[in-house]
């Protein structure tokens, strides 16, 4: 019988007999094409048998305690599969009973890479032999399912049970691409939480626990409340994977967390959410019309533990702010952070394009203080990210005259804050620092956000006083625009950057989510990985990994993810090793595509902080304050169905060896 090998369809369901379509760029050219001779082999001890045999294509015998390996099984892409139908021959004259047939991938295999299923149908339907009659003389067939997702040598046990007797043998295919299952520790809980119709996105902003597990993910959303406008939703993922509650914020205009790289393909600043004492904050810019032009910068207190709305306050640099056109009343938020006596919110003044910094009292929601700063004048100056250490020094990430800025911004604690330095860090135009961290002594930790025809994977630590300490990039020679660093996170001595990545022979046209840890001393490579499920049309999907949460040994991640438009229903997969180079065997480590990367760094001169002439908070209504639509759903990542060109909210728990 004639075996085929397509890209892999949905893993989970059942498919018509159509082949999928490999759309990522590859460089591997074998075909089928329906004219397979038998390349079976069978190698170990040949034991005796003359009741029943199993034989492959060709009618070549496998014996009992032999392996079986196929040549049209040699060399499968990941996530894509081989279909070999064996048959099982009563060599007696009386009839015999199969008991039972099990296939068991070895250990380090995952339970459906080898399967047994029936080869009545072309639907992936598992096939149950239990107490069988097998006739005399006669025969029947049985289909195994090769679906590597590892590289290398891939077996299985076979035990065929007969007559209370058993026919054992092994079956081996060989995984195509150099993919290692990651080797530091594995995902614990993989969740999908959106809506699924072809007006619901959901893209993710930031991501932050509160140190019990407990995972707050923040988000745009649209196709909830109405199909005008954009919403913001805010989750919480208990540490056992469960849903703790998921809330959004629907007015009749548009509200959005503004993405720092101008572009809509984020969901917000990964800094665009704080914890802090039993409470999330999150930021997003407010429509006051219809145009979806002029805004206030809207900041709103969660009770994390029940979802709970506590108040919601709107800034605009003037007093004056309903239906209002003028641009001296407009402004937009990035990043929060709360984590210090007030609540301080990073972004930027749409008048004079100034950067913007002020500051909340937590517990009622009032103006304490704010500050514009005209970094690099008649340019758009905006603040993206934004961390506070324990002595009151906010470090504003974000960018000025087309290139990257950080800002040290001294005394943010009391009522006088004042300026510290500022650094244009020039990684080309249109690139910017879309997030910072801080450690004890008072280190930067930065995610630079490089733009142009060609983007890159880099972040940096700088010192207190805003020296470059050093700076590192992944793939360098990557000549994509899909390699974006979104979020970065200190933990002790260890620093990890998350994004995106695009390499060969992965998918290289959505890109895959990418972690890496860096010692943050020197910046020494630890590991990477990737998190990949294929790259056939039915499984591509794209990854951006937006939030990253170090907890206890474990990685708690808010993942930014988008299906390809022909998959409905692959929304899984694994983390994988990084590796060195193209079809490497051994794939090694990835550690030789990270680089050092130093950006020129100059000193701005002059910047003064001014004082906006009427700035103001707002009572908002919390009505807005509403539970998403019923469609929205909290589910299995296996067990997701939904549209093709998806975008959800992934959720993860990797826990780390």
């Amino acid at each position: 019988m004639v075996r085929h090998v397509f890209a892999l369809p949905v893993l989970m369901a059942a498919l018509a007999g159509c082949p999928g379509t490999d759309t990522g760029t590859d460089t591997d050219t074998d075909t089928d094409t329906g004219t397979d001779t038998d390349t079976g082999t069978g190698t170990g001890t040949s034991v005796a048998n003359d009741v029943i045999e199993v034989s492959g294509l060709g009618s070549v015998v496998i014996n009992p305690g032999t392996d079986y390996f196929d040549t049209t099984a040699d060399g499968i892409p990941l996530y894509s599969y081989s279909r070999h139908t064996l048959t099982i021959a009563n060599l007696t004259s009386a009839a015999v009973t199969l008991d039972d047939l099990t296939i068991t991938p070895r250990p380090g295999l995952v339970p459906i890479e080898w399967s047994n299923i029936d080869p009545s149908t072309s639907a992936w339907t598992p096939l149950v032999i239990s107490g069988q009659t097998l006739a005399a003389n006669t025969s029947i067939d049985f289909d195994i399912l090769f679906q590597p997702l590892a590289m290398g040598m891939r077996t299985a046990d076979v035990s065929l049970g007969y007559n209370g007797e058993s026919y054992d043998f092994t079956v081996s295919g060989r995984g195509r691409d150099n993919g290692v299952f990651f080797s530091h520790g594995q995902n614990v809980v993989e969740k999908i939480y959106g809506g699924h119709l072809t007006s619901q996105d959901t893209v993710v902003g930031g991501s932050v626990g509160d140190g019990m597990g407990n995972l707050y993910t923040s988000g745009n959303v649209n196709g909830w409340g109405d199909t005008f406008a954009e919403d913001v939703t805010v989750s919480r993922m208990n540490a056992d994977g469960s849903q703790g509650w998921a809330k959004a914020w629907h007015e009749s205009y548009e509200q959005l967390a503004p993405d720092p790289g101008q572009n809509g393909e984020s969901g917000g600043s990964a800094d665009s959410i704080s914890y802090s004492d039993g409470f999330i904050y999150t930021v997003m810019r407010r429509s006051i019309t219809s145009s979806n032009s002029f805004f206030t910068s809207l900041v709103l207190k969660i009770d994390a533990t029940t979802g709970e709305l506590i108040w919601s306050r709107a800034y605009s640099p003037t007093a004056t702010v309903t239906s209002s056109t003028q641009m001296n009343k407009s402004c937009q938020p990035y990043a929060v952070d709360a984590t210090s006596d007030y609540v301080l919110v990073a972004g930027t003044t749409s008048d004079n394009a100034e950067v913007l910094l002020f500051a909340f009292d937590k517990a009622t929601g009032d103006l304490v203080w704010d500050r514009a700063m005209d970094v690099a004048g008649g340019y758009n100056d905006r603040g993206h990210s934004l961390a506070v250490d324990t002595s009151g020094n906010a470090y504003i990430g974000g960018i000025t005259n087309g290139r990257g800025l950080l800002m040290k911004i001294t005394n943010t604690d009391t009522t006088s804050p004042a300026f510290g330095w500022a650094k244009q860090v020039d990684m080309g135009v249109g690139s910017n620092i879309d997030s910072v961290d801080v450690d004890a002594s008072g280190n930067i930790y930065t995610a630079f956000d490089r733009r142009g025809a060609t983007t890159f994977f880099s972040a940096g630590k700088w010192t207190p006083d805003g020296a470059l300490a050093w700076g590192k990039t992944w793939d360098n020679d990557n000549t994509g625009d899909n390699n974006n660093t979104y979020v970065v996170r200190v933990d002790g001595a260890d620093v990890y950057v998350g994004g995106r990545i695009a390499f060969q022979p992965f998918d290289t046209q959505y890109g895959d989510g990418f972690i890496m840890k860096l010692a943050a001393a020197d910046g020494a490579y630890d590991w990477g990985t990737f998190f990949y499920n294929g790259k056939g049309a039915e499984e591509m999907t794209e990854h951006r990994v937006k939030g990253i949460v170090p907890d206890s040994g474990k990685l708690l991640l808010g993942v930014q993810s988008y299906t390809n438009g022909l998959d409905f229903e692959h929304y899984w997969g694994y983390w994988y090793d990084a590796t060195d180079a193209f079809a490497a065997d051994p794939p090694g480590t990835g550690a030789v595509r990270l680089v050092d990367y130093a950006p020129s760094v100059t000193d701005v001169p002059g910047v003064t902080m001014t004082v906006p002439p009427t700035g103001t908070s707002h009572v908002i209504a919390g009505s807005a304050w509403v539970a998403p639509p019923s469609n929205v759903t909290w589910t299995d990542s296996v067990d997701t169905v939904g549209n093709g060109g998806d975008g959800d909210t992934t959720l993860m728990i990797l826990d780390l060896n």
